[in-house]
Formats: C-alpha cells, sequence, structure tokens
C-alpha cells in the first residue's frame, strides 16, 4: 500500500531516545531503577566537581533492613559517569549511605 507524501514516519522525541539508549547501554542501572517498592532505585544524582569529573549516585533501601544504599561511578562525561555507576550496580558494589560529615 502506498504511503501518503505528506504522511511522516513516527519519529521519536530526544526524551524516547535517550530512554532506549539509557535501557540498553546501562542495562544494570535501568533495571535497579525499573525495580518499583524496596530494593529500587528511588534516587540517581549525577554533580560536575571541580576539575570537571562528573560523579553519579544511586540510592537504594534495602530488602533486608533500613538503611539505604549507594553506588557510585565517575567520569569525565555524563555518559561515562552512568557507565561506571552500571558497572558498579553490577558489581553489587552497594555500600551504606552515610551521611557526610566533611571529614572523611
Amino acid at each position: 500500500m502506498a504511503r501518503d507524501k505528506n504522511e511522516r514516519p513516527y519519529k521519536p522525541d530526544a526524551s524516547e531516545r535517550i530512554d532506549r539508549e539509557l535501557s540498553a547501554s546501562c542495562s544494570n542501572l535501568w533495571g535497579a531503577a525499573a525495580v518499583s517498592g524496596r530494593g529500587g532505585v528511588y534516587a540517581l544524582y549525577l554533580r560536575l566537581k571541580q576539575g570537571g569529573v562528573w560523579i553519579a549516585v544511586a540510592k537504594r533501601q534495602t530488602t533486608q533492613d533500613d538503611f539505604p544504599m549507594v553506588a557510585f561511578g565517575s567520569g569525565r562525561s555524563i555518559g561515562a559517569a552512568l557507565t561506571a555507576l552500571n558497572t558498579s550496580i553490577m558489581q553489587s558494589k552497594w555500600k551504606r549511605d552515610m551521611p557526610y560529615n566533611g571529614v572523611r
């Protein structure tokens, strides 16, 4: 069946393209964020530190106790930081979330 010459094929918008790319390239982070309720990621932070290094932090509530857990990733770009965070989640490098007191 011929298409109408004025009909435009569906083109996903930017948020859909980012969504697809993250689900494919950061599948561990994506899977942790898709879990609802206890055990799933409830916060994701990206922060640019001095020196041009991006830090990615994911927080989740554990199912065993009430302590929040965090995983970290860093890189020179947002994509590199998210990829490093994805690797941390894949390797189960979750740590207990300790409030920053400025002394570490």
